[in-house]
């Protein structure tokens, strides 16, 4: 089985993230949907760490932190710490292990199933869980500065989590495409059979 090297998952990841910034700063605007927008930056960081693992997503959200800090500073400093440690802290149960952490967890659990989820469950998971976290920081925020929150409120974030797990479940299959995902699975079976 080929080991991808870390720089050329970063060639591929990095490029996309700005993109993928772009489409969410000029495109999802005129998106809505009943008055609700998703987060295609938070979709995009859901296929990539399932897809490339936890470097290559912290060096994403790392870059879409920065992006979005440079141009909404409204709360200053809000966005540089919350995607990459959002991100980060929904890594640990979303990303795939590696053998050392499967041997590990057998030893410690051995009647327990030690495979990874599919990948597009983990994605759609994945997705969900980092927007909803970022959803009740926007909330906290709301509240501290002073807004009472309603149920309208609470609406608007389900209504943003599931638009930017529907987003995630989008993009998934020709994101992996592009990073060359299918390609190397096909490979591997090939090598394997």
């Amino acid at each position: 089985m080929k080991v991808i090297p870390t720089w050329r998952k970063l060639a591929a990841v990095l490029p996309g993230s700005v993109l993928v910034y772009l489409l969410q700063a000029c495109v999802m605007q005129y998106l809505p949907i009943y008055g609700v927008y998703g987060d295609l930056m938070y979709a995009y960081l859901a296929v990539i760490l399932v897809s490339c693992g936890k470097k290559s997503v912290f060096c994403a959200s790392c870059v879409m932190g920065i992006l979005t800090e440079a141009t909404l500073a409204n709360v200053h400093g809000l966005y540089i710490i919350c995607f990459p440690l959002i991100t980060m802290l929904w890594a640990q149960a979303f990303a795939d292990r590696t053998d050392r952490q499967r041997e590990r967890r057998e030893m410690q659990h051995p009647n327990r199933r030690q495979e990874d989820l599919p990948a597009f469950l983990r994605i759609g998971l994945s997705a969900l869980a980092m927007s909803a976290t970022m959803q009740v920081v926007y909330l906290g925020y709301v509240y501290l500065a002073g807004s009472p929150l309603d149920m309208v409120h609470f609406l608007r974030a389900l209504g943003a989590v599931a638009y930017t797990t529907a987003l995630a479940l989008i993009i998934a299959l020709p994101v992996r495409m592009l990073l060359g995902m299918y390609r190397r699975e096909k490979k591997n079976e090939e090598e394997g059979g």
